[in-house]
């Protein structure tokens, strides 16, 4: 995640937004394991395993840049972590919703 967008709840409070950082040693698995555990406020080891939700490879492989680097801004995979929804752009962004969100539709790739 980038530093200065970690962490950052929404106006209401229901809703966090955080940024994966393409160029860090994290992988995007990590980034959502780490804002799912934000928002529960618990250790990311105390949360359900991801690869319960989704394979945590594939994650990385789906949102990883296309030969020639370009992003892939426009995908989204919307799932749900330890009862939170989790939606993952291609831009970065990870939007973790509180427990008990309705999810939009489970897992969905788009």
């Amino acid at each position: 995640m980038r530093d200065s967008d970690r962490d950052t709840p929404d106006s209401d409070g229901d809703t966090y937004v955080v940024y994966h950082d393409w160029d860090e040693d994290d992988s995007l698995s990590s980034t959502v394991v780490t804002a799912v555990a934000a928002i529960r406020n618990v250790e990311p080891t105390a949360i359900d395993p991801l690869n319960e939700a989704v394979d945590p490879d594939a994650l990385n492989t789906i949102f990883e840049n296309r030969h020639g680097g370009a992003e892939r801004s426009g995908a989204t995979l919307t799932l749900r972590l330890n009862e939170c929804s989790v939606t993952i752009h291609g831009d970065g962004r990870v939007v973790v919703g509180a427990p008990g969100e309705a999810a939009s539709g489970g897992n969905n790739v788009r």
